[in-house]
This record gives C-alpha cells, structure tokens and sequence, in this order.
C-alpha cells in the first residue's frame, strides 16, 4: 500500500533514526512526484495539530525534530530569506518572483 507524505513524515519523526537529511531526501522526493506547496504545508500542519503534543510529552527529543519541521514551514511560506524558499514544480526560477508568490500566500488557497 502506498503511504502519503504525511504517512511517511510521520514515520521518520516516530523513527528512533531520524535525520534531518532523511526528512530534507522525502520532501524532494514527493517534490518531484509533483506534490505541491499547498498540500505539503497541510500536511505538515496536520501533524503539528496531532501529534505535538503527544509526542513531545512523550519524549523530549521530539522537540527538536518539531523545530525542523517548523523549519521547513518557513521554506514553504516564505518567512526567510529568499534562497531558503522550498521550490516546487512549476515555480519561476527568479529568486525575487518566487520570494513575491510565495509570501503573498495565494498557493493557500488554490
């Protein structure tokens, strides 16, 4: 059975192995399957809004591994600088015109 981002994501976080290599290689990966800044992002606060708190009461490493994940949703959103901006298919190749689209945050609602 094929997993989703968010199935996978979620294993990784789980995965006493955790890297933040191995989170940066599945976000490519499902990049290049043409999953887009939208669902990525709503996946990511999906797991936010479910698993935080458990997690981190759990164990408290998991906090750090939250921290990447709040990371990357300021490369999806834009809140940093330009050249960290996650880039999707289909995105211009201009630094400064990616920067514009993304922080005006219309891929939120498609």
């Amino acid at each position: 059975m094929k997993m989703s981002f968010k199935e996978e994501l979620i294993l990784l976080i789980k995965n006493r192995g955790f890297s933040e290599e191995q989170v940066d290689d599945l976000i490519l990966k499902y990049i290049n399957l043409g999953i887009n800044r939208n669902e990525m992002y709503k996946a990511i606060w999906d797991i936010f809004q479910d698993y935080y708190e458990i997690l981190t009461k759990e164990q408290s490493y998991f906090e750090e591994r939250f921290d990447y994940l709040g990371d990357i949703m300021t490369a999806l959103t834009g809140d940093t600088s330009k050249s960290c901006i996650l880039k999707f298919k289909g995105d211009p190749d201009n630094v400064e015109e990616l920067a514009k689209i993304v922080r005006e945050k219309k891929w939120m609602n498609p």
